[in-house]
């Protein structure tokens, strides 16, 4: 789904720009549109057993911006794994993505525990430069986005609890 983010030069046309940019995440940053139409054309290839390649595209975090046709799906995928925070997001322009998809997962994880991990993500990818300005970032706008998502949460098919790796690998 992070192929789907509005480009930068798409941010730049938001009357609040300086918001756009810092909130680049949130359910109004994505084109669901272009998302949705993707996803359909998906399921017609995967419905016809097509013979043709299918391209999605991904995100470069060192352009800060989607990539054209740079995930390839061979004819021969008889498995697709979509993910994203919004793809059973309770919203009208998100809800109807949901009914796209024939099995429908949810990663129930503590907010808190995702929290911490976002925050050190953001460092660790240079996004920011030490922790505090990460869980300031975290806070700011990836924890808001968290919050939508369990406040208005479509049924998934299954839940799968997330879990903490270092509390059983000691």
């Amino acid at each position: 789904m992070d192929g789907f983010h509005l480009p930068r030069a798409a941010l730049d046309q938001f009357s609040n720009q300086k918001q756009a940019y810092a909130r680049r995440g949130a359910p109004w940053t994505f084109d669901v549109a272009g998302f949705t139409e993707y996803i359909q054309s998906l399921r017609i290839w995967a419905d016809d057993n097509s013979a043709k390649i299918l391209y999605a595209p991904s995100f470069d975090h060192k352009q800060k911006d989607p990539v054209s046709n740079s995930i390839v799906l061979a004819p021969e995928t008889s498995i697709v794994i979509v993910e994203g925070n919004y793809l059973l997001f309770d919203d009208p322009s998100w809800r109807d993505v949901a009914t796209l998809f024939d099995y429908r997962l949810f990663v129930d994880a503590d907010l808190e525990v995702a929290r911490e991990r976002v925050a050190k993500r953001h460092v660790q990818a240079g996004i920011e430069p030490n922790i505090e300005s990460g869980f300031r970032r975290v806070d700011e706008n990836d924890y808001l986005n968290a919050q939508a998502v369990y406040e208005k949460r479509l049924k998934a098919d299954l839940v799968i609890c997330s879990i903490d790796e270092t509390k059983i690998s000691g």
